[in-house]
């Protein structure tokens, strides 16, 4: 089976809009807008979640951790979900 999107969003894309002060959360959040309004699926994957979830809630005082809570986190990991497409894990999706 093979998956068609059109754009797959790497963990530092997301862990940029999960800070605030990002100074490149701006410039990603209009990619997403402009990549919207052409109608492309925008994707992740559960490795990319899972790394996601490593980074938010790794101590600040560890490479570069976020330090926030597990709430925080699944709050942050729940927006994922709800706006983009989870492609699923499987051979066909590394292949493509």
């Amino acid at each position: 089976m093979i998956y068609l999107f059109d754009y797959l969003l790497d963990t530092n894309i997301f862990l940029r809009l999960a800070e605030k002060n990002s100074l490149a959360r701006p410039l990603i959040l209009d990619a997403i807008r402009k990549i919207r309004l052409q109608n492309k699926t925008i994707c992740y994957t559960s490795q990319i979640l899972a790394e996601f979830w490593n980074v938010c809630t790794r101590p600040v005082s560890a490479r570069g951790g976020f330090g926030l809570t597990i709430e925080k986190t699944e709050r942050k990991a729940n927006l994922i979900q709800k706006h983009f497409e989870l492609l699923p894990d499987t051979p066909a999706t590394f292949l493509e």
